[in-house]
């Protein structure tokens, strides 16, 4: 009897030392493996030691999620800005009786247009994180590609009385997406 009270003991304080390491792990410790003398004990806590383990890195890698998912948040309300601000300016200078009235539905349509390529990029950033995005390079005028990206910030850049010269880049031909660059433009400027 004396024998099995000791054993019974040793058991339970084994137990109680294991329902504590689950309780540290559920608040999100790593706990490591013990010895308590008992073959099943220590793998059983062994194997709580590797998935606490686990936990943390799948822990560290959703904190890591969630940081980029708040940088891609701030990004694309970045990106949404500028053709917004443009069509902005552009109601406000039509309102106040300010530029060229035939030009304005082509210059809205513009910023239109480029709204919706980025609303089509958000789209394509599910593929990027997946690691399916493949760009579409091919040669491409730099002249080109910066005036497109002059145009879609224009309206914004004259609301600001900035001016902006297109200088150097005649003749340039890279390889290159041409969408991607010119979003890349649009963003510096």
């Amino acid at each position: 009897l004396a024998t099995a009270g000791i054993t019974a003991r040793a058991a339970r304080s084994s137990v109680q030392d294991l329902s504590a390491a689950v309780r540290r792990v559920g608040e999100g410790d790593v706990v490591g493996g013990g010895s308590s003398g008992w073959r099943e004990f220590d793998e059983l806590a062994a194997d709580l030691a590797e998935v606490s383990a686990r936990l943390s890195e799948a822990r560290a890698e959703l904190e890591r999620l969630d940081s980029d998912r708040r940088r891609f948040l701030a990004w694309i309300s970045h990106d949404l800005r500028t053709p917004l601000t443009a069509i902005r300016a552009l109601a406000e200078s039509a309102e106040a009786g300010l530029g060229d009235p035939d030009r304005f539905p082509g210059q809205v349509r513009a910023q239109v247009e480029t709204m919706g390529r980025m609303v089509d990029d958000l789209f394509e950033l599910s593929r990027i994180t997946s690691g399916s995005l493949r760009l579409r390079t091919e040669q491409v005028d730099l002249l080109d590609v910066v005036s497109d990206a002059v145009a879609d910030v224009s309206a914004a850049a004259g609301e600001h009385r900035v001016r902006i010269v297109q200088q150097g880049i005649d003749s340039q031909v890279l390889w290159a997406d041409p969408h991607q660059l010119t979003r890349v433009i649009v963003n510096l400027l």
